[in-house]
């Protein structure tokens, strides 16, 4: 077999995929080319046979690659490529058989997300800027909203609710456990240091009164 090498790949539409990241459809435009091994010269048919395959095989690639990890940072790392093309040829492995053809791998000159892509990309970027800038130990007021991360409400001047635990393990600030329903007038800490609801602590046996 002779090795073909730069037989140009130039999408006419953006290959659309789903990223679990993103929680979003993406849409990923590619310019380059591709790599294969054939026994035989290409005709003009093959290569827009191998081009249509190469697109539903690359778009099953980036679906993977998304699943689990931020797409933009994973295709901007220059080996990123080379994970997506072993991806192909598992799905392209039938090509030998079909066309006499063996991919090697796919090599891009331009990778580029379309616009509605990168704004959804911004979009939830700037989501999580806004997570990470929330204090650990904020709270929302229970009477504006706002939120906060100080004993006052900056907005309101409302007090920070105070906090129990209760025995299932849930912060709460009402009267009842918004996870299981305990009274939190019904909790009570034994000196043994267990939160107990029952007349007698179930750790050391010590009764409520005690």
């Amino acid at each position: 077999m002779s090795e073909i090498k730069q037989i140009p790949l130039k999408l006419k539409k953006p290959v659309g995929f789903f990223s679990e990241y993103h929680q979003a459809e993406l849409y990923l435009s590619l310019n380059g080319y591709f790599t294969i091994q054939s026994d035989r010269q290409l005709s003009k048919t093959d290569r827009q046979i191998a081009e249509s395959e190469l697109k539903s095989a690359l778009q099953s690639a980036l679906t993977l690659a998304a699943k689990e990890t931020d797409i933009c940072s994973f295709l901007a790392d220059q080996s990123s490529f080379e994970v997506i093309s072993e991806f192909m040829k598992v799905c392209l492995e039938d090509w030998q058989q079909q066309y006499g053809i063996e991919f090697i791998s796919i090599n891009p000159s331009k990778v580029s997300f379309d616009k509605e892509s990168i704004e959804v990309i911004k979009t939830f970027q700037n989501m999580q800027n806004n997570i990470k800038q929330i204090p650990v130990d904020s709270w929302k007021c229970i009477k504006c909203g706002c939120i906060n991360d100080s004993k006052f409400c900056k907005d309101c001047g409302t007090a920070k609710p105070e906090t129990w635990k209760c025995v299932c393990g849930a912060e709460n600030t009402g009267a009842f456990c918004t996870e299981c329903g305990t009274a939190r007038e019904n909790i009570w800490q034994c000196p043994c240091g267990s939160l107990n609801k029952n007349s007698f602590c179930p750790q050391c046996g010590r009764p409520r009164n005690y």
